[in-house]
Protein backbone atom coordinates (compact mmCIF):
# COMPACT_ATOMS: atom_id res chain seq x y z
CA UNK A 1 0.00 0.00 0.00
CA UNK A 2 0.88 3.36 -1.09
CA UNK A 3 0.85 5.12 2.24
CA UNK A 4 1.78 8.94 1.35
CA UNK A 5 -0.80 8.39 -1.56
CA UNK A 6 -3.53 7.57 0.71
CA UNK A 7 -2.63 10.32 3.12
CA UNK A 8 -2.53 12.55 0.65
CA UNK A 9 -5.83 11.70 -0.82
CA UNK A 10 -7.91 12.42 2.68
CA UNK A 11 -5.67 15.35 3.55
CA UNK A 12 -6.60 17.00 -0.21
CA UNK A 13 -10.56 16.20 0.78
CA UNK A 14 -10.23 17.43 4.26
CA UNK A 15 -8.07 20.72 3.14
CA UNK A 16 -10.90 21.49 0.09
CA UNK A 17 -13.82 21.20 2.87
CA UNK A 18 -12.04 23.05 4.86
CA UNK A 19 -12.26 26.06 2.24
CA UNK A 20 -15.29 25.51 1.21
CA UNK A 21 -16.32 25.86 4.81
CA UNK A 22 -14.51 28.91 5.20
CA UNK A 23 -15.08 29.98 1.96
CA UNK A 24 -19.04 30.19 3.27
CA UNK A 25 -18.02 31.34 6.43
CA UNK A 26 -16.78 34.64 5.90
CA UNK A 27 -19.29 35.57 2.35
CA UNK A 28 -22.09 33.66 2.30
CA UNK A 29 -25.25 36.40 2.75
CA UNK A 30 -22.86 39.40 1.10
CA UNK A 31 -24.60 38.84 -2.49
CA UNK A 32 -20.96 37.43 -3.62
CA UNK A 33 -22.14 34.28 -5.21
CA UNK A 34 -25.82 32.78 -5.47
CA UNK A 35 -23.82 29.32 -4.70
CA UNK A 36 -22.03 30.31 -1.89
CA UNK A 37 -25.34 32.19 -0.40
CA UNK A 38 -26.98 28.95 -0.10
CA UNK A 39 -25.21 28.17 2.88
CA UNK A 40 -26.67 30.98 5.13
CA UNK A 41 -26.92 29.42 8.09
CA UNK A 42 -24.60 27.75 10.40
CA UNK A 43 -26.25 24.62 10.19
CA UNK A 44 -25.88 24.31 6.49
CA UNK A 45 -22.25 25.52 6.78
CA UNK A 46 -21.43 22.64 9.11
CA UNK A 47 -22.95 20.44 7.12
CA UNK A 48 -20.09 20.93 4.77
CA UNK A 49 -17.51 19.53 7.73
CA UNK A 50 -19.82 16.53 8.27
CA UNK A 51 -19.59 15.93 4.49
CA UNK A 52 -16.14 15.83 4.53
CA UNK A 53 -15.65 13.19 7.31
CA UNK A 54 -18.80 11.13 5.93
CA UNK A 55 -16.63 11.20 2.33
CA UNK A 56 -14.04 10.57 4.35
CA UNK A 57 -15.03 7.34 6.22
CA UNK A 58 -16.53 5.70 3.32
CA UNK A 59 -13.65 6.11 1.37
CA UNK A 60 -11.49 4.68 4.25
CA UNK A 61 -14.14 2.01 4.63
CA UNK A 62 -14.19 0.89 0.60
CA UNK A 63 -9.83 1.20 0.92
CA UNK A 64 -10.03 -1.59 4.14
CA UNK A 65 -13.09 -3.85 3.18
CA UNK A 66 -12.80 -3.94 -0.50
CA UNK A 67 -9.32 -2.79 -2.28
CA UNK A 68 -6.89 -3.99 0.68
CA UNK A 69 -8.40 -7.28 0.75
CA UNK A 70 -7.29 -8.44 -2.59
CA UNK A 71 -3.45 -7.24 -2.08
CA UNK A 72 -3.07 -9.41 1.16
CA UNK A 73 -2.49 -13.02 0.68
CA UNK A 74 -2.87 -15.41 3.44
CA UNK A 75 -0.29 -18.05 3.81
CA UNK A 76 -1.51 -21.69 4.37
Amino acid sequence: MQKTKYFWSHATLWICGIIAFAITWFFAGKGESSTVDLFDSTTKKVAILILVAVLSLVAHSIVKLLVMPRYTTTKK
